[in-house]
C-alpha cells in the first residue's frame, strides 16, 4: 500500500467501526493512508430516557474525538434514524440512496471499502450491509469491498471467503481508547470490552501476533 492510498468505511453507526476495526484503522492512519468514515445514524436512540437530540449531539462529538485519536481524515453523518435505518432508505428512497453512495465512492476512489457484514445480528447493521451487497451484486462497486464483525465474537457465516487479517498489536490500546471516548455508550463499553479483548487476541493469536483484526472479502 502506498501512502496516497484512500480507504472508504462505511456502517450503520459512528462505533461500529471501531469494535469492528479500530486497531485496522490506527494502523493505517499511521501508515498515511487517508480514511475517511460515513455513519448513517449517530445511534441517538440508545438513550430511551433522554431527547434524541441531545444524545445525537452528544455521540457527534464523541464520533470525532474518537476519529482524532484513530487519526481518520473525515467523517459525515447520513442523519438516518437510529433504529429505522431501513425504514429511513425506503422513505428516502433506495435508488436515490444507492446514488448518494455511488458518489461518495467516486468522491473519495477508496482502493478498498469497509462496511457492516449482512448476518449481522443487529437490524441496522445488516441494512447498511444489504444496501453496499446490491450495489456489489449490480456490478457498480469496482475495488476491494470487506466486511467486519460488530456483534460477533467469531462469525457464523463466510468463512470460504476470502480474508485480510491486519496485526493490530502496537494499535490496540488506541482502539479501546478510542472505543472510551464514546462515554455516553458506557454500558455498550462495559458489555464489548471484554469481546473485544477475547476477539482480537485470539485472532491474533492464530495469525502469529499479540492481536488481530480479520475481515472477509466480499468484493
Amino acid at each position: 500500500m502506498t501512502s496516497e492510498e484512500s480507504i472508504l468505511i462505511i456502517c450503520a453507526h459512528n462505533d461500529d467501526q471501531i469494535i469492528g476495526m479500530g486497531g485496522t484503522i490506527a494502523k493505517y492512519a499511521s501508515e498515511g493512508k487517508k480514511i475517511h468514515s460515513i455513519f448513517f445514524s449517530l445511534g441517538e436512540g440508545s438513550h430511551l430516557h433522554l431527547k434524541k437530540e441531545f444524545i445525537a449531539k452528544k455521540r457527534y462529538f464523541e464520533a470525532k474525538k474518537a476519529d482524532e485519536i484513530l487519526g481518520t481524515t473525515g467523517t459525515e453523518n447520513l442523519g438516518f434514524p437510529d433504529l429505522n435505518i431501513e425504514q429511513g432508505i425506503t422513505e428516502r428512497g433506495r435508488d436515490q440512496i444507492k446514488k448518494l453512495i455511488l458518489q461518495k465512492i467516486e468522491e473519495y476512489t477508496p482502493s478498498k471499502i469497509f462496511t457492516n457484514a449482512t448476518d449481522d445480528s443487529h437490524h441496522d447493521h445488516r441494512a447498511v450491509a444489504n444496501l453496499i451487497q446490491e450495489l456489489i451484486d449490480e456490478k457498480k462497486v469496482y475495488c476491494d469491498v470487506y466486511v467486519f464483525e460488530v456483534w460477533h465474537i467469531a462469525k457464523l457465516k463466510g468463512r470460504h471467503l476470502p480474508k485480510l487479517v491486519v496485526d493490530t498489536s502496537e494499535h490496540f490500546k488506541k482502539k479501546l481508547e478510542a472505543f472510551r471516548a464514546h462515554k455516553s455508550q458506557w454500558m455498550v463499553y462495559y458489555e464489548f470490552v471484554w469481546k473485544l479483548y477475547i476477539k482480537d487476541r485470539i485472532n491474533g493469536k492464530k495469525h502469529k501476533g499479540k492481536y488481530a483484526e480479520v475481515f472477509y472479502k466480499v468484493n
